[in-house]
């Protein structure tokens, strides 16, 4: 009971405790965690005016999503075709042809080596040819790889037929005679392709320990830009978190705040009464800390931030 009427009696004082307690907890984790050498830059950095940045670790530089995607879009565009060869069709409409003409052997004689010169070459799946994309024709597990311009579609055996027989009396259809010997393989395509995607690198580049990545008055670029960027957030991503050094930093915020609570409980004693001043004073001062914490973290602009509004509240 007693402590329960202490308490009563007191809760201001230990409402705004708690509060410091709270704040001080949520300053000391959006404190770095380990500190760095050297400054994020961006676009308003056009040269690197502090000592040479030499790399104390090997880091891998990432691709950015848009170069990811890029890459992918130029392997799926040169991805061969895979042509798989069956005669079954051209086979049997030969032996047809043969039956049909065997009454005319000299009309035989004449579409015999036009349809042979045909064959021998291939006929294939009439689809548009494909800028910048290989071509190769199955044998078994091998692959050999050949040429577009070597086969004949469906349209162009018809027209090499046509301009053949061009004065000629045959009365025959001869184009029902034409077969497709050369199909696109799509699994194999698909196989390759897969395999191809798989082997993509996330990274671009490897800097290595030891290394100069960038002079003290270098010119920056976007490329040299991304590179310090990503040497930074390397490191801050592999920080180690320490249980000493979080409680080290919670208990400097700690402090820092209790000297606040005091200056108000000595010299602003109308404020210091009030606890929903004070609350407000440490959401201003938590706000502050916060946008920085955002800015940091994810590499805005810090200029932009209203530094000076946090006085102003004050």
């Amino acid at each position: 009971m007693k402590l329960l009427t202490y308490i009563q009696q007191k809760h201001n004082l230990i409402f705004k405790l708690f509060l410091v307690f709270v704040c001080s907890f949520l300053l000391a984790l959006m404190l770095p965690e380990k500190t760095v050498k050297g400054h994020k830059v961006d676009s308003f950095n056009a040269v690197w005016p502090y000592a040479d940045l030499v790399t104390d670790q090997d880091f891998l530089i990432t691709k950015t999503l848009e170069e990811l995607n890029a890459e992918r879009e130029k392997i799926e565009r040169e991805t061969p075709v895979f042509l798989e060869q069956n005669t079954t069709e051209r086979d049997q409409k030969m032996i047809a042809l043969e039956k049909l003409l065997e009454p005319q052997p000299l009309l035989y004689s004449q579409l015999q080596p036009l349809f042979d010169s045909i064959y021998s070459r291939g006929v294939i799946e009439s689809f548009e040819k494909p800028a910048n994309r290989q071509l190769f024709v199955l044998n078994g597990n091998y692959a050999q790889p050949g040429n577009f311009n070597d086969f004949f579609t469906i349209r162009s055996a018809a027209e090499y037929l046509e301009k053949n027989l061009r004065n000629s009396n045959i009365k025959v259809n001869y184009l029902d005679y034409l077969a497709i010997t050369h199909f696109v393989n799509q699994q194999r395509s698909t196989m390759y392709l897969n395999s191809k995607l798989e082997q993509v690198s996330l990274y671009r580049s490897v800097i290595r320990a030891g290394e100069t990545l960038v002079k003290r008055g270098e010119e920056l670029n976007s490329a040299k830009r991304q590179q310090i960027n990503a040497y930074f957030s390397f490191q801050n991503k592999n920080a180690v978190f320490s249980i000493p050094r979080f409680l080290a930093k919670w208990g400097l915020a700690f402090i820092l705040l209790m000297v606040l609570l005091v200056y108000l409980a000595f010299f602003r004693k109308l404020v210091f009464g009030q606890n929903q001043q004070v609350a407000f004073l440490f959401l201003v001062l938590m706000s502050s800390v916060f946008i920085v914490f955002i800015f940091n973290r994810y590499g805005l602009v810090v200029l932009a931030l209203p530094f000076a509004l946090v006085p102003i509240l004050v």
